[in-house]
């Protein structure tokens, strides 16, 4: 039964009459029809085909399409690209879909990160993104980016949470940047929980604090000096008695050498940089063991100014691998000391400095941290031991030092 009697036998305009004010048939050359809404938006008069034949069923759903609309209209609820996705008009009022791909999002947020964020942070960011998040998620578009694509992406990373986390954040930021400019209207990430997409391994880190005892680190000073000469003994021993950070120490200048050592500046990927944090900035104190060290080193650099190391190798100090940790680990070859990076020698001032009984809030002021929570939870059981770890630091390593150093 027809809706409208003589239906088939009426023409076009006869048609558009019937059907009501804002609807209408749009004829084409082929001679195909299609079915054309019409209505007022934000003052402007818009107009949107629906690719449906003008069929008394079509033309009622297009009926009630258009009610609905103007409902939502008057309501101010209307979302253009709720009904028409891929109309150019959306775009006049913000409503158009952006087809943006996170690749491109990607792109656009990390060449903003290397104008605000450190070199060494945004290094890190796009080792991510080339590494992970480009191959992994670039050629989604954000409107179908899904938590279960980043699910996929975490499982395949076999590291531990921590580093996991750091690996999304460039991530994270691109979909903040998505939602408020309104491509995406729900952040994916908010349902993912890394912890519960990893194994039990994963869970800890792998790193682990594994410091220097003290007649380990008298071995090394002398396959060092062997191997290095005085600079490369004074370098490592200076590092052993300040726990500085290993920026810190390649970046030292003797300007900052008085009664304590200033410690405002920082080295990262021969580049320089102010300390990791605020509370980075601080004074430290010059123990028998540094003022050795730096009594020796002046003979060597003090009278070129600038910088009061070179590498272990003689020339100068920049990256972390070629001039310090490759070295480093021909040294302990030598020593017959087991190798751990040239890190662990913080780890190494630090407990030895709570093993002999120094106030944990001042160590933590030493190392850089702005309280001690962190010094209580790397270092804890160093703080139990008592005297005998520190004793014999003081006995075995000082009064072994080569005359170079005296």
């Amino acid at each position: 039964m027809e809706i409208w009697p003589g239906w088939e036998s009426m023409g076009t305009h006869e048609k558009s009459a019937k059907m009501g004010r804002g609807i209408s048939i749009s004829t084409y050359k082929s001679g195909t029809q299609a079915i054309r809404l019409s209505f007022t938006f934000r003052g402007a008069r818009c107009r949107e085909t629906l690719p449906l034949e003008p069929t008394p069923q079509n033309l009622k759903y297009a009926t009630g399409l258009l009610a609905e609309i103007n409902t939502r209209i008057s309501r101010d609820t209307f979302c253009y690209s709720d009904y028409f996705p891929d109309s150019k008009t959306a775009a006049k009022f913000g409503h158009q879909i952006s087809r943006q791909t996170v690749g491109e999002g990607l792109i656009e947020w990390m060449a903003d990160a290397k104008l605000t964020k450190k070199h060494s942070t945004w290094r890190s960011y796009n080792t991510a993104v080339k590494t992970w998040l480009l191959p992994h998620l670039g050629s989604i578009q954000f409107v179908d980016l899904r938590p279960r694509h980043i699910r996929d992406l975490v499982r395949a990373m076999n590291v531990n949470v921590k580093t996991i986390n750091n690996r999304l954040l460039p991530l994270r930021g691109t979909i903040r940047r998505a939602l408020a400019d309104e491509i995406i209207s729900v952040n994916p990430l908010d349902a993912i929980n890394v912890a519960e997409l990893v194994t039990p391994s994963q869970k800890r880190s792998s790193y682990q604090v594994d410091p220097f005892t003290a007649n380990e680190l008298r071995l090394l000073l002398v396959a060092v000096e062997k191997l290095y000469g005085a600079n490369g003994r004074n370098l490592v021993q200076f590092h052993a008695f300040t726990g500085l950070r290993t920026g810190e120490l390649f970046a030292l200048e003797w300007e900052q050498i008085g009664q304590e050592i200033r410690i405002d500046r920082n080295l990262v990927d021969g580049r320089p940089a102010s300390t990791k944090t605020v509370s980075g900035e601080r004074d430290v104190p010059i123990l028998p063991g540094t003022e050795q060290a730096l009594r020796s080193q002046r003979a060597i650099t003090a009278l070129e100014g600038g910088r009061v190391f070179r590498g272990l190798h003689g020339g100068a100090l920049s990256h972390y691998w070629q001039h310090y940790s490759k070295p480093f680990k021909r040294a302990c070859q030598l020593a017959g000391v087991r190798y751990r990076n040239p890190y662990q020698l913080r780890h190494t001032f630090a407990s030895q400095m709570l093993s002999g009984g120094e106030n944990p809030l001042r160590v933590a002021k030493i190392l850089g941290h702005k309280d001690p929570q962190m010094v209580f939870r790397v270092y804890g059981k160093w703080i139990e031991q008592g005297q005998e770890f520190v004793s014999d630091w003081a006995k075995n390593v000082l009064p072994t030092s080569s005359g170079s150093a005296n």
